[in-house]
């Protein structure tokens, strides 16, 4: 049995890391500029790969996030506790990380490991649960 207070809190924490990556994709062009060299001979096109990257990880910590909202307000792991727990974990963490990456400017390339350790084993562990529910028919609690 999922205790009462983590299911508020784990969609408080749900919502906290997709505030903390909107802000911080908003201000991409920061956090990318500041960690590339300020060579006169590297050009935009030397720029632009860096913050490709960088979206492109924003955009998959964005669909991670969605799948877990899903399965959330789908009511698929919303009693679930070890997918409860897993979410609030990881969520909590990577929000905290994430206001590391945004006050300290770490490298642009850190955000693929917060999202590769923190974003990406709860929306697994979301489609791991949408399987047994909706393809195998049985009931997870």
């Amino acid at each position: 049995k999922t205790h009462p207070a983590i299911i508020p809190t784990r969609f408080f924490c749900l919502i906290l890391h997709f505030i903390f990556i909107v802000m911080i994709l908003t201000y991409n062009e920061v956090n990318v500029e500041t960690t590339l060299p300020t060579i006169a001979g590297f050009v935009d096109d030397d720029r632009r790969s860096p913050k490709d990257a960088f979206i492109a990880c924003c955009s998959l910590s964005i669909c991670s996030l969605l799948i877990q909202f899903i399965g959330f307000f789908g009511g698929c792991t919303l009693f679930d506790h070890v997918g409860t727990v897993l979410s609030l974990i990881c969520n909590f963490v990577s929000v905290v990380l994430l206001g590391c990456f945004a006050i300290e400017q770490w490298h642009w390339a850190r955000i693929w490991f917060i999202w590769g350790f923190f974003g990406l084993p709860p929306a697994i562990y979301e489609i791991y649960s949408f399987c047994i529910i909706f393809i195998f028919w049985r009931k997870r609690y």
